[in-house]
């Protein structure tokens, strides 16, 4: 099927589709997931600066399946704004980034996440954003896994921690923050072969408050 934009394929998605984008887009969207529905979308190397939206169903027991994917989407950030913002309130989940590419400037992010489960960023490269991941509200469980972010003043916050979070194979090469987490809820925390070069590689704020831990795995250079 073909579409004239990217928020009517949105529109008509189904179960199992992939929306592939066929020309650079500066459209902003906004995808409300739904139970049942796992869809991805392939930016087939394509050029991408608006932002996307995501709204969640706002089912909160973390169960649902239905997944969504951003593959091969070069994302060129504007300054103020996110690439991608999960909704707050309405529990965005089983979100997975693989194989882009985040540029920007100092005044450009790369994700929010604002409640919600199950985020995966793989193989992806980021560089110039002012911060790339923002968990701003619960988020649990997140993957990184290939990623390497340079030229940026933060790389990974979260302010209500990550839950089990993993990170593997990732270099991380920014001015302030590597990975800060402010101790609101328990986390688990593992690194393996990762290279973090910050200012602080790793803050945690109120360590001890909640049950939590740091795992470190293979050969890491912090």
């Amino acid at each position: 099927r073909k579409y004239e934009s990217f928020k009517e394929a949105l529109a008509n998605v189904v179960n199992g589709d992939v929306i592939t984008l066929v020309a650079d887009c500066g459209e902003n969207v906004t995808i409300q997931q739904k139970v049942g529905v796992s869809f991805t979308v392939d930016g087939a190397g394509k050029t991408y600066n608006g932002t996307i939206t995501v709204k969640g169903d706002g089912t909160t027991n973390g169960n649902n399946t239905e997944t969504l994917t951003f593959k091969n989407i070069n994302f060129v950030v504007k300054a103020g704004v996110y690439a991608i913002t999960a909704e707050k309130g309405t529990h965005a989940r089983n979100i997975t980034v693989d194989g882009c590419t985040f540029n920007g400037t100092n005044t450009s992010y790369g994700i929010r996440v604002r409640n919600g489960w199950n985020y995966t960023v793989k193989n992806t490269t980021v560089d110039g954003l002012r911060s790339f991941f923002n968990a701003s509200e619960n988020l649990s469980g997140l993957t990184v896994e290939n990623v390497t972010v340079t030229n940026a003043n933060s790389a990974f916050n979260a302010a209500y921690g990550f839950g089990n979070a993993t990170f593997k194979n990732v270099n991380i090469n920014v001015a302030d923050n590597g990975i800060w987490i402010e101790n609101h809820n328990a986390f688990n925390l593992t690194l393996e072969d990762c290279s973090i070069a910050a200012a602080k590689p790793i803050q945690v704020e109120e360590y001890g408050k909640f049950t939590n831990s740091i795992t470190l795995n293979g050969t890491n250079n912090l």
